[in-house]
């Protein structure tokens, strides 16, 4: 998908930078688990959330190569990854949006990744 710059574009792109840095500021399960199981992760993409009754679910973007799907129990406060998503296996079964949405998290992953290589 082409990028124009379209207002969408620009609040997409804020969200998901947001998104970023509420992860890496939080202290919760769900980056808890995240540096866990991905010890090597740069950038991570809240590309979609779900609140259901007792748990939420999060799709999440990981330096741009890997989706995960994590689901937090709220009551029992545990973290659980319950799929993982190439990038093209994601995308075959998402709305339009959602495809922007990636693309522009893709977009924000790669230059956080050429950023941190250069360290």
């Amino acid at each position: 998908m082409k990028l124009i710059g379209s207002k969408i574009e620009n609040e997409l792109r804020t969200s998901l930078t947001a998104s970023n840095l509420s992860l890496f500021n939080s202290n919760n399960e769900v980056i808890k688990k995240l540096k866990l199981v991905y010890p090597e992760m740069i950038s991570a993409y809240i590309l979609n959330w779900i609140p259901e009754q007792g748990e939420d679910i999060y799709f999440i973007l990981i330096n741009g190569s890997i989706i995960v799907q994590i689901e937090y129990n709220r009551e029992d406060d545990e973290c659980y990854i319950t799929e993982t998503f190439s990038i093209p296996e994601y995308y075959k079964g998402i709305t339009k949006t959602s495809k922007l949405k990636l693309t522009i998290a893709l977009e924000l992953a790669t230059k956080e990744m050429n950023k941190n290589a250069g360290k």
